[in-house]
């Protein structure tokens, strides 16, 4: 069971080193790599604004993944666990995804080219 309770910190983990690459070294403009939607690839400023954003809330979700599966593997005896309950673990570790596009979806449709690689903390919220 102890495998188990690792495979579920894996996503998580996941999501806060991808984010870590993305911010310290964003991949460069590709049709493959990094985070890619239409308003992300309008120009090479967007495009910097788009992965360095993405992975700023990739470490945030990973990490607040992190310690609410901690918290469940912590509290749930790992013998009653039932199908449901890893599925749905595990659903909610994707849905993060969704939220990230919207938050910087939204972001890069209110984003000005004066961005000179940094983050202000307003751009966050």
């Amino acid at each position: 069971m102890l495998k188990l309770s690792i495979a579920w910190l894996v996503l998580p983990i996941m999501y806060v080193i991808w984010g870590l690459v993305l911010i310290i070294h964003p991949p460069k403009r590709n049709e493959y790599v990094g985070y890619r939607s239409q308003r992300s690839k309008q120009s090479t400023d967007h495009w910097a604004y788009a992965q360095k954003l993405s992975g700023l809330w990739l470490c945030v979700f990973g990490l607040l993944l992190s310690g609410v599966v901690g918290i469940l593997l912590f509290f749930i005896e790992l013998e009653t666990l039932s199908v449901y309950l890893v599925v749905g673990v595990l659903a909610v570790e994707m849905i993060p995804m969704a939220i990230i596009y919207g938050l910087v979806e939204h972001r890069l449709k209110r984003f000005k080219v004066s961005f000179k690689d940094k983050i202000d903390p307003d751009d966050i919220l």
